[in-house]
């Protein structure tokens, strides 16, 4: 069934039980309530991005919006909650912890969710941040982008907490973010999450997403036996989650933002002999800074493609290039965006 279909119905019967009671003023408490109800479906739905350190949050977001909005890095580096809502122009509004708010414009977006010590104390004081922006997928969901919650920095652990339990800021979904196979610790947290979040975490409002699926091995024949091996070394997760999904945000984020530039630079790269790209798809530092023979590919170009595609991405575009010499960027991308595994997230 539609999703709006589903958003019509649920509408037309509060309404009806509205119609029912209103000449009953016993009943005035159930009024309010189905009266919050109604204004709640006109409003977007809000999603909470949730996990633990370093599991792919921003990057699934930036996947998810088609854009590298939010930074990502190696270290830890979102800092403070991030609560994304459609708007026409993009802006910030901070919402400080003394109850005072500040606008900012857009572009002061990564200074404010980065870790930096020099500006700790200012960060300290940040509740959380509203970012608005022009997607049109934010018309219908906001969008939550938390810090780790077990950071190191234990505060921006206890503002997700925090923020995401408390009852007028509760999310209606949450997409729990796994990076790899689940550690004793994750459950730790999952459980914390679970038991402090109530209803906004069950087996009907929660999806689970097995992020960085690039990374493994075997992709994702690797990362469906990890997912059966976790429910089954942790049963909670099976009542914690609707559906765990396999998912590569990176690989589908490269798939909306390849680029002509990019697929030039394959090119060159699926003119080199085997022996050569053997050793480049070894290791990503081997890839960068290995010697070349002509045509050869410079650094800076050889660093952009790896930042953007990772090894997984880049072996799987030569490979389609070497396949038929041909192929169009629009075919590349969305050779991308089917393996990522996203499109049954979204």
């Amino acid at each position: 069934m539609k999703t709006y279909q589903l958003a019509d119905r649920a509408e037309q019967f509060l309404h009806s039980c509205l119609e029912r009671i209103q000449n009953l003023p016993s009943l005035y408490q159930l009024r309010n309530q189905l009266e919050d109800g109604l204004k709640v479906l006109g409003e977007p739905m809000r999603v909470a991005i949730v996990g633990t350190i370093k599991s792919g949050k921003s990057t699934f977001l930036n996947a998810l919006l088609n854009q590298e909005i939010v930074p990502t890095a190696v270290e830890v580096m979102t800092y403070n909650v991030n609560w994304f809502h459609y708007s026409e122009k993009p802006s910030l509004v901070i919402h400080f912890k003394d109850g005072n708010e500040e606008s900012r414009p857009f572009s002061d977006l990564a200074g404010l969710v980065k870790i930096c010590l020099e500006n700790k104390e200012f960060l300290d004081s940040i509740w959380w941040i509203d970012v608005f922006y022009p997607h049109p997928l934010l018309k219908f969901f906001d969008l939550i982008d938390t810090p780790g919650l077990e950071s190191c920095y234990k505060d921006d652990s206890t503002k997700t907490k925090e923020l995401l339990t408390s009852f007028q800021n509760r999310p209606h979904a949450v997409i729990f973010m796994i990076a790899g196979e689940f550690k004793n610790r994750d459950i730790s947290q999952l459980d914390e999450f679970h038991e402090a979040s109530g209803s906004i975490m069950s087996g009907i409002t929660a999806i689970g997403a097995l992020s960085k699926v690039d990374q493994l091995e075997a992709d994702f024949e690797d990362a469906n036996t990890i997912i059966r091996q976790n429910a089954s070394r942790f049963p909670q997760t099976r009542r914690a989650f609707y559906k765990v999904l396999p998912i590569s945000s990176k690989l589908y984020l490269a798939g909306q933002l390849i680029s002509h530039t990019d697929v030039d630079a394959f090119h060159n790269l699926t003119q080199q002999p085997d022996e050569i790209l053997e050793v480049l798809f070894a290791d990503a530092n081997l890839f960068v800074e290995f010697p070349m023979p002509e045509p050869t590919l410079d650094i800076s170009s050889r660093e952009n493609l790896l930042e953007k595609f990772d090894l997984f991405g880049i072996k799987m575009i030569v490979k389609a290039i070497r396949e038929d010499p041909s192929i169009t960027i629009e075919v590349l991308s969305q050779k991308l965006i089917d393996a990522s595994g996203m499109t049954e997230m979204i």
